[in-house]
């Protein structure tokens, strides 16, 4: 999804993302799917990503990746909300 001028995509509940994190063997983890929020994982953070139809039986998982495992983000798609709302109304919180 291209970027709009003047907006920053954010982490916001509902909205599509692809994942990429490293994985234990090397080999990094592609994980698509509905972020659906932050999840303390020990003395860190972690993002919870609801797997879409493409991960096959693993669809509607929740697949927690801590914060510091994660590669790259790429939006797919903002939630209906978060289009109503207005992306400058949006933050992110880190804590």
């Amino acid at each position: 999804m291209p970027a709009k001028e003047g907006s920053e995509p954010t982490l916001t509940k509902g909205s599509k993302w692809k994942v990429v994190s490293s994985g234990g063997d090397g080999k990094p983890i592609v994980s698509v799917g509905v972020f659906k929020g932050y999840i303390p994982f020990g003395h860190d953070s972690a993002i919870g990503i609801e797997l879409d139809s493409s991960h096959g039986e693993d669809a509607g998982r929740i697949r927690v990746i801590p914060c510091i495992a994660v590669l790259s983000l790429d939006l797919i798609s903002i939630s209906q909300e978060e289009k109503e709302k207005g992306m400058e109304e949006r933050g992110v919180y880190f804590g």
